[in-house]
């Protein structure tokens, strides 16, 4: 059981952490088939996904992380290679590493 502020609700309710993942699992499901849409997508445009960046709040869940790091192992074979996730909480770091991504993908470009 965790304790969570609920508007308007008993003090201290309690929610259970299965409700609290059954809560969760339509936007996971909804990151999954982003995800994968978009490696099917760049493969048939001939290119591969190298990283998958999880940030902000999101990747501070531990179930999140979990469903996302299995959506990327099966998009592995889809890719025609590995694609490491990259889970980072901190909002700072998050901002830092799509800049320095963005100004790579400049001096690069495919």
């Amino acid at each position: 059981m965790r304790t969570v502020n609920i508007p308007n609700a008993p003090p201290a309710a309690k929610i259970t952490s299965h409700a609290m993942l059954e809560f969760m699992r339509p936007s996971v499901t909804a990151i999954g088939r982003m995800l994968e849409h978009c490696v099917r997508r760049l493969h048939m445009d001939g290119q591969a996904v190298s990283h998958v960046l999880l940030g902000g709040p999101y990747a501070m869940s531990a179930f999140l992380v979990n469903e996302i790091r299995q959506v990327v192992r099966d998009l592995c074979s889809v890719n025609g290679g590995e694609i490491e996730l990259v889970a980072d909480g901190e909002p700072q770091d998050t901002r830092l590493l799509g800049a320095i991504s963005h100004a790579c993908s400049m001096q690069n470009p495919a």
